[in-house]
């Protein structure tokens, strides 16, 4: 007998499997982090076709197979415009790297919602900063200075606005910081 599980998902990557297949890297509600295999996605005459689309929040139908979980069904809640595309995709890698599998975090949930919002560098720092938080990796503030400029760290602390980011320097130091943490923590792969 299957076991079949329902969540709300949000597709945070997907790649081609085979001829017809996909392999898909969701953030789920009840679940975390999961990969599932889409059967026949890519046909046209495949019912999944048009909502399992990057960064589109679904309700998902899942069963557990073999090796991987496998989607039943999926049906769109939103469908996200292709607008500043490269920050959403750099968020959800950033997840993908932070995150475990099968992890669930209703914390980490909600910062996931957010994720159609991102369209700035500004941003993506935002996100990124906020899964550090929740995740216990983002260090106290007495100890930020170790990672982050004095510009960064009153962005961190919303005493500044987003115009730190309009020195590359700065903002290239900001992702370093970020990395740095990463590594610090053994993070980085």
């Amino acid at each position: 007998m299957n076991n079949y599980y329902g969540t709300d998902a949000i597709i945070l990557a997907s790649r081609e499997r085979g001829e017809a297949d996909a392999y898909l890297t969701f953030f789920t509600k009840d679940l975390g982090r999961i990969n599932a295999v889409a059967s026949g996605v890519r046909l046209a005459k495949s019912k999944l076709r048009g909502h399992l689309t990057l960064f589109s929040r679904l309700r998902l139908m899942l069963a557990r197979g073999n090796t991987a979980w496998r989607i039943i069904d999926a049906e769109s809640d939103f469908i996200v415009s292709d607008g500043e595309i490269i920050y959403r995709k750099r968020c959800a890698d950033f997840i993908s790297r932070v995150v475990g599998e099968e992890e669930p975090d209703i914390d980490m949930w909600n910062v996931m919602l957010d994720l159609n919002c991102v369209g700035y560098f500004s941003d993506e720092m935002r996100f990124k900063l906020r899964v550090l938080e929740i995740s216990g990796f983002l260090p106290h503030v007495s100890e930020q200075g170790r990672f982050f400029s004095a510009k960064a760290r009153a962005f961190i602390a919303k005493r500044t606005d987003d115009t730190l980011f309009a020195d590359l320097n700065e903002r290239r130091a900001f992702e370093d910081a970020i990395d740095g943490i990463l590594r610090a923590n053994h993070m980085l792969y």
